[in-house]
């Protein structure tokens, strides 16, 4: 089975509504628009903190702010947790599929 090429982006101070392919009229933005219809978008999602770093060290190793000692910015998560891209690379390299 071939492994699916999987990318996350993730901006900075981005509200769903803050893009064209969600119907805001005021805004263009052509190229996220693109990446949206493409693939996968989730229109109702939630992040575990309204701050920046502690909300994008959840979404790396599964856990909650307080899980990874991360609570405010310019914080350094606690050690030995794995992240998204320990587990990607836990699967092996992809000429390993039958």
């Amino acid at each position: 089975m071939k492994r699916p090429n999987i990318v996350l982006l993730m901006t900075d101070q981005q509200a769903r509504c803050a893009q064209s392919a969600t119907g805001n009229p005021h805004v263009k933005t052509p190229h996220m628009d693109a990446i949206s219809n493409a693939g996968v978008r989730f229109d109702r999602a939630y992040c575990t903190s309204p701050v920046c770093a502690p909300s994008r060290c959840s979404i790396n190793t599964g856990l909650m702010p307080h899980q990874t000692g991360v609570l405010v910015n310019d914080s350094t998560p606690r050690s030995g947790l794995t992240t998204i891209g320990q587990w990607f690379a836990s699967a092996g390299p992809e000429n390993s599929d039958p």
